[in-house]
């Protein structure tokens, strides 16, 4: 399956679980299933926004981007987690509020049935988005994801809280079935920040131009030790980032005499970084530097 048509799927599916969850919370009088619904609804735009941003990378690059858009991926995650994390924060906010407030009154069977729809549908999405984007190697399908466990871990959340609430409090604790609703929305806020932080973390990142992951950089050193024998090099250096789906990485090597290569050789040498390098993303950009002067390192 190709990533365009994976995000279709996610927003036809947001839209879908947007609309009930409004609905449906309005309907109950729950703040957390209108939270959920909410949550949907802007992970729509931020979908419809994915899809753009894919449009734009597929054109690689231009006279104004000499070097691609593959940027654009890491500031849209970014953007994605900020936006996600201030509605958690807004929702915890506005229910502590709420809990001071004496709590909402809420339709617990009706509140019920929808926990039961909306944990199904999200975590099978989530999981066809995590069989195919480990394929694809997309951060966007991986952030897509990510908001999919986020929206499955909320579901379930309301479907455990509002089932002990309806099995037990209407005859054990009555008071108490007020403050379910915004205590949950409370502890399901927290819980689900724990996604999109790591999402945003990982987007600075390479937004900073930061050293890629140990098992990226490690393995093209283990490449390089191999090509600075063969070249009988003196010192080699090597410096690898990662944006977005493409791995760019610059290789030098210190030779201390006047030997000769021919382009077919160094194109060699310079194909096998590219094949470790595709390994790990869709793309490779990778520049080989052979030179006699140490300051080049």
């Amino acid at each position: 399956m190709t990533e365009p048509r994976l995000l279709w799927i996610s927003v036809v599916a947001t839209g879908v679980f947007a609309a009930m969850g409004i609905t449906w919370g309005i309907a109950s009088g729950s703040g957390m299933i209108v939270f959920d619904g909410l949550y949907s609804l802007v992970s729509l735009g931020l979908s419809m926004m994915s899809l753009l941003a894919l449009k734009e990378i597929a054109k690689g690059e231009s006279e104004r981007f000499p070097f691609g858009k593959s940027q654009f991926e890491p500031m849209l995650v970014a953007f994605k987690s900020v936006t996600i994390i201030g509605m958690c924060l807004y929702a915890a906010a506005d229910s502590v509020m709420a809990l001071f407030d004496g709590g909402r009154d809420v339709a617990l069977g009706s509140a019920l049935v929808y926990a039961m729809i909306t944990t199904g549908g999200s975590l099978a999405v989530a999981l066809l988005l995590m069989r195919h984007g480990r394929r694809l190697g997309s951060a966007l399908i991986d952030a897509e994801k990510n908001q999919w466990l986020g929206d499955t871990l909320l579901s379930l959340c309301v479907l455990i809280a509002f089932g002990v609430a309806f099995a037990v409090l209407p005859w054990s604790y009555p008071a108490a079935i007020p403050y379910v609703d915004p205590a949950m929305v409370v502890i399901a806020s927290c819980l689900f920040l724990a996604l999109p932080a790591r999402s945003l973390l990982s987007a600075f990142r390479e937004l900073l131009f930061m050293r890629a992951d140990d098992a990226i950089a490690d393995r093209l050193e283990a490449e390089a030790l191999a090509a600075a024998d063969h070249l009988s090099a003196k010192q080699h250096k090597v410096h690898v980032i990662a944006i977005g789906r493409q791995l760019e990485v610059e290789v030098n090597f210190l030779l201390d005499d006047d030997r000769g290569f021919a382009v077919t050789e160094m194109d060699a040498q310079r194909q096998r970084f590219i094949e470790v390098a595709k390994s790990f993303k869709q793309r490779a950009w990778v520049n080989m530097n052979i030179t006699r002067d140490a300051s080049q390192l």
